[in-house]
C-alpha cells in the first residue's frame, strides 16, 4: 500500500525491476495507491520494459483518496491477479469522497 493516510508518497519501479504485492493492503490482498480520506496525492510509476508491479489482486487508485496516480510508461507492466493468466480487475476513485485519481498508460507496449 503506497499512502494507506498520509500524502506525497511514492514507489517507482526501474531498470527492470520487480514489485511483487502479495496480500499486502487490503481485506482481499488487494494493492491501493492512496487509501484513507486523507491520503493524496501518492503515485506509482512503472516506467521501462521489464519493470513490473505484480499484485496479487485487485489495484486500486485512490480509494478513499484525492489526487492519487499510477503511471505505466516505455513498456513497464502492472500485473493484477495470481497469474499472467487469470487477470483481476482494479479501480480508480472507489469512494465517493475520491476525486482527481487517474492512471495514465503512455504508449501501447505498456500494459
Amino acid at each position: 500500500m503506497i499512502g494507506r493516510s498520509g500524502a506525497g508518497n511514492s514507489l517507482v519501479i526501474s531498470d527492470h525491476g520487480l514489485v511483487h504485492s502479495w496480500g499486502a493492503s487490503l481485506f482481499d490482498g488487494s494493492s491501493c495507491v492512496g487509501y484513507d480520506s486523507g491520503s493524496s496525492n501518492n503515485s506509482v510509476f512503472v516506467t521501462d520494459p521489464g519493470s513490473v508491479w505484480k499484485n496479487h489482486s485487485a489495484v486500486y487508485v485512490g480509494f478513499s483518496g484525492c489526487g492519487n496516480s499510477l503511471v505505466i510508461s516505455n513498456g513497464g507492466r502492472v500485473v493484477s491477479g495470481p497469474s499472467e493468466f487469470l487477470d483481476v480487475s482494479g479501480e480508480v476513485g472507489v469512494n465517493s469522497g475520491s476525486s482527481n485519481n487517474s492512471v495514465l498508460v503512455t504508449d501501447p507496449d505498456s500494459v
